[in-house]
C-alpha cells in the first residue's frame, strides 16, 4: 500500500523561490526564507506552503513526528484562512498520513473522507485516487480487508481512465496482498500473474520482481512447493544485490520452507542459513540508516529553533506593529471627533436643505403624477365616447339602412315583378338582377354595421360568420380556427374585438395579395388571444404609413387596454396578434 500511496504523489519539479510550489524540492535554506517571507508580507497563502514544505521534508527524512504534525495543522488552518480549498485538502490528506503513522485512525477517516469527497465533486481523478488509495492503506492497518478491497476498487475504477501503468501496477500489488491476507489464494495468484504480465511489458523490474515473488508464496502456501521454488529462484535472479534486498531475504525464507516441506533438510538447511545472513546485514544496514536519521534529527531540532526564533520575531513585530497602529489611531480618533463636531452643524443643516427639497420635489411628482393619470382618464373616456359614438351611429345607420332603404327596394322589386308582363324579357331581368344585388348589398351593409349574430350568438358565431360572408371565389381562402372554451365577455368588449378582426380581414383582403388568410380565436382563462395571419406580399413595419384602418384597430385596442404585436416581412406575409386581458 505504502508503493501506492508512493506512486500517487505528484511528480516532482524545481520551482521558483518566489512561487513555490508544495509538490516541488527545496532546500531547508529555501523553505525558511518562504516562511521569512511570508511573515513579512503577511501572505498566509505563503506561510501554508511553507509549513506544509517543512512537514513534507521530515516525513521524506523518516522523521514524522510531533512536529509533522503541527506544521502540517499550521497549514491547514492557514490554507483554511486563505479560501485555498485544492490546497486545504492536500493537506488534509498528508495529516491524515501523520495520523495513521501514530494509529490515530478516528481523525485520519475524517479528513481522508472530507478529501475524497472534495476531489470527486472536483472531478479531480488523480487527487481521488490518492485520496481512496489513502483510506485503503487505513483500513488495511486497522485488520479491515473488505473495506481495504472496496476502495482498491475504487482507484481500479479510476484508473480506467487515467491509464496510468505505474499506477495499475501498484494497484495490484495492494489487491495481492488484500487476497492472500485473506487466505483467497486463487484471487491473489490471478492478481500477481496480472501484475507480472504488465510489469514485464512495461519493463518495470521492481515489480517484476514482486510479482514472481508473490506467486513464488502463494504456490507455496497452496502446498505447490516445487512450482514455489521456481518462482522463487526467477524472483532471486532479478535482485542486483541480495545480501542487502529484503525481498531476497525473504526469499531466503520460503526457499528454506519450501524444502523442509519437501523433506530435503540440506537445502533447507542452506537457505535457512542464508535467510540469517541476509537478516543480519540489512540489521547493521538499518542502524546505519537509524544513525543517519539521528543525526538528521539533531539537525532539524536546529531548523526547528530557527523556525521558532522566526515566528517568535513575527509575534514581536506584530505587537510592535499593533501598539504603533493603537497609537495612531487614537490620533485618528481624537482628529475625527473633533472635525465631527465641526462638520455637524454644516452637515446637518445642508441635510434638512436636501430633505426640504426632496419633499418639495416628491410632492411636484406626485402632482405630475396625478394630473398625467386624470390625462390618461380622459383619455380613456374620450376613446370610449368615439368608440360608442361610432356603434351608435353604425347601429342607427344599420336599422336605417335595412327599415327604410331596404324596405323601398323591396317594394320595388315587387313593382316590378308586377310590371313584368308585357316588358322586355332582357331588359327586365338585367334591372331585376341589379336591384337584387342592391338589395343584398344593403343587407350586407347593415350586418356588418351591426351584426345580430354577435348579440345572439356570441363573438366565435359572430366570427365564424363574418369568414363565411366575406369568403368569395375573389377573396382568397379564410381559414377560421377557435381554441378553449369561450368565456362571456361585455358587449362592448365582443363589439370591439369583432370591430378589430373585421378590420384586420378587410386589410388583409384588401391589401395583401394573399393566397391564404387565418383567422384564430385562443381562449386561455383570463385572456383571449386573437390572430389573423397571411402570405401576402407584406410589408415593412418600420416604414408603412398609417392609414384609417391602422388607427382604428390601435384606437380600439388602446380601449380594451390589450397589447397588439405585428410582425411582416416583405414577400412572405403578415402575422397581427392582439391578447386581451379579460
Amino acid at each position: 500500500m505504502k508503493i501506492l500511496l508512493l506512486l500517487l504523489t505528484v511528480s516532482v519539479v524545481m520551482a521558483q523561490a518566489q512561487a513555490p510550489h508544495i509538490d516541488s524540492s527545496y532546500s531547508d535554506g529555501q523553505i525558511q526564507a518562504f516562511l521569512k517571507d511570508g511573515f513579512e508580507r503577511n501572505d498566509r497563502l505563503l506561510q501554508a506552503k511553507a509549513y506544509y514544505l517543512l512537514a513534507a521534508r521530515e516525513q521524506n527524512g523518516g522523521i514524522n513526528n510531533e512536529y509533522t504534525i503541527t506544521y502540517l495543522q499550521k497549514s491547514h488552518e492557514l490554507f483554511a484562512a486563505s479560501r485555498d480549498a485544492y490546497h486545504l485538502h492536500r493537506a488534509k490528506l498528508a495529516l491524515a498520513l501523520s495520523y495513521v503513522d501514530q494509529k490515530t485512525f478516528d481523525q485520519a477517516f475524517d479528513l481522508q473522507r472530507e478529501a475524497l469527497t472534495y476531489f470527486e465533486q472536483r472531478n479531480d481523478l488523480f487527487m481521488a485516487t490518492h485520496a481512496a488509495a489513502s483510506l485503503a492503506n487505513t483500513y488495511k492497518l486497522m485488520g479491515n480487508l473488505p473495506q481495504e478491497r472496496v476502495y482498491l476498487e475504487r482507484c481500479e475504477t479510476n484508473n480506467k481512465l487515467l491509464k496510468d501503468n505505474i499506477l495499475s501496477l501498484a494497484i495490484l500489488n495492494s489487491k495481492v496482498v488484500n487476497f492472500q491476507r485473506q487466505r483467497q489464494y486463487d484471487q491473489a495468484l490471478s492478481a500477481a500473474h496480472q501484475l507480472l504480465t504488465i510489469a514485464r511489458a512495461s519493463k518495470k523490474t521492481n515489480f517484476e520482481i514482486a510479482g514472481l515473488f508473490f506467486e513464488g508464496i502463494l504456490h507455496q502456501f497452496k502446498g505447490q512447493y516445487q512450482t514455489a521454488i521456481g518462482k522463487l529462484f526467477d524472483c532471486l535472479s532479478l535482485i542486483s544485490n541480495p545480501n542487502l534486498s529484503p525481498e531476497a531475504m525473504q526469499c531466503y525464507l520460503h526457499l528454506s520452507q519450501c524444502y523442509e516441506a519437501l523433506h530435503d533438510y540440506p537445502h533447507a538447511y542452506q537457505y535457512s542459513q542464508r535467510y540469517g545472513q541476509a537478516s543480519h546485514a540489512i540489521l547493521n544496514n538499518q542502524r546505519q540508516t537509524a544513525l543517519q536519521r539521528q543525526t538528521l534529527r539533531f539537525d532539524a531540532e536546529g531548523k526547528r529553533r530557527q523556525i521558532a526564533n522566526l515566528e517568535k520575531e513575527k509575534r514581536e513585530a506584530e505587537q510592535t506593529a499593533l501598539w504603533q497602529r493603537t497609537i495612531t489611531i487614537g490620533i485618528g480618533i481624537a482628529a475625527f471627533v473633533l472635525f465631527c463636531a465641526l462638520f455637524s452643524v454644516l452637515y446637518f443643516h445642508r441635510q434638512k436643505t436636501r430633505s426640504d427639497q426632496i419633499i418639495e420635489n416628491q410632492k411636484e411628482e406626485i402632482k405630475q403624477k396625478e394630473i398625467n393619470e386624470l390625462r390618461q382618464e380622459l383619455t380613456l373616456q374620450n376613446v370610449q365616447a368615439i368608440v360608442t359614438g361610432q356603434e351608435t351611429e353604425r347601429e342607427r345607420i344599420a336599422k336605417d339602412l335595412h327599415d327604410s332603404l331596404g324596405g323601398m327596394l323591396s317594394t320595388v322589386r315587387l313593382r316590378f315583378d308586377a310590371l313584368k308582363t308585357g316588358q322586355p324579357t332582357h331588359a327586365y331581368e338585367q334591372a331585376l338582377d341589379m336591384l337584387d344585388n342592391t338589395i343584398r348589398e344593403v343587407r350586407h351593409i347593415a350586418h356588418n354595421l351591426q351584426p345580430d349574430a354577435l348579440l345572439q350568438f356570441g363573438l366565435t358565431a359572430a366570427i365564424n360568420d363574418l369568414v363565411n360572408r366575406t369568403h368569395s371565389p375573389a377573396t382568397p381562402d379564410i381559414n377560421f380556427q377557435t381554441y378553449g372554451q369561450e368565456f362571456a365577455l361585455t358587449p362592448t368588449q365582443s363589439l370591439t374585438i369583432f370591430r378589430i378582426i373585421q378590420e384586420l380581414l378587410y386589410n388583409a383582403i384588401k391589401h395583401a395579395k394573399a393566397s391564404e388568410i387565418l383567422v384564430q380565436l385562443n381562449w386561455q382563462t383570463p385572456s383571449l388571444m386573437i390572430l389573423v395571419e397571411d402570405d401576402g406580399v407584406g410589408y415593412d413595419t418600420t416604414q408603412i404609413q398609417t392609414g384609417m384602418g391602422t388607427k382604428n384597430i390601435q384606437t380600439r385596442v388602446a380601449y380594451l387596454n390589450a397589447h397588439l404585436e405585428v410582425q411582416s416581412v416583405p414577400d412572405e406575409g403578415t402575422t397581427v396578434v392582439v391578447t386581451v386581458g379579460v
